[in-house]
């Protein structure tokens, strides 16, 4: 039984994870919709707004077999008010991976410092992933197109939304290398938009190569 949603099958035994060919209207999907539901791809901004549709949008989730939520959130900007509301994101995200732990959220940020980030304390564990002196300090927003400034502002949002779940994260084409390394000792599941055209090995960018990898690193740990 599904412990959310008693009318839907487990996750292990929807008929997305056990071969079944899904066909809607009694015809085939089109080639690009087929490929989503193979890969378990569902593109669905559920963690925005207020948060009411939380619940409706984990239904969908659980109804489609979805093993990938693309882009589950997607925020603009950063003030102190984030991290609260994360921890409300976190409580649905946890409730979902007691249903089932193969899913993966995804967040995407964006490369650039906001004026908001000058509300915004910079945490020492940021100071500290650069081998920097601890601070204490808020982000300087006036200082955006400051290297160091901007390793530190976009270090601390993606481990902000790592540590509420959201173990795949989509940054920005102009996210530094340094950042993207950083990030991948606390989650595997990084994609850069800049990182594509270089990129040897498929894992590198591809989110669905990387969150089948990682799914099967779990399936190895139950």
């Amino acid at each position: 039984m599904n412990l959310l949603f008693p009318k839907l099958p487990t996750p292990k035994m929807h008929p997305a994870n056990i071969g079944h060919d899904l066909e809607r209207d009694g015809g085939p999907l089109s080639e690009r919709l087929w490929a989503m539901y193979r890969d378990r791809v569902l593109c669905l901004t559920m963690f925005e707004g207020d948060l009411k549709n939380v619940m409706d949008d984990l239904y969908t989730v659980f109804l489609t077999g979805a093993k990938i939520v693309s882009a589950a959130a997607a925020p603009k900007t950063m003030g102190p008010w984030e991290a609260e509301r994360l921890k409300t994101v976190k409580f649905y995200i946890d409730l979902a991976h007691s249903l089932d732990p193969e899913l993966i959220f995804d967040v995407c940020l964006s490369d650039q410092m906001t004026p908001t980030a000058a509300l915004v304390q910079v945490p020492a564990e940021a100071f500290a992933a650069f081998g920097l002196p601890v601070e204490e300090r808020p982000f300087d927003a006036e200082k955006c197109d400051d290297p160091t400034e901007r390793k530190l502002w976009l270090y601390a949002r993606a481990k902000m939304y790592r540590d509420a779940g959201f173990e795949s994260l989509t940054l920005g084409a102009d996210t530094p290398v340094e950042v993207v390394e950083k990030l991948k000792t606390i989650t595997p599941i990084v994609s850069v938009g800049a990182m594509a055209a270089a990129a040897e090995d498929p894992c590198v960018t591809d989110p669905v190569a990387i969150a089948e990898k990682w799914i099967a690193q779990k399936q190895k740990e139950q």
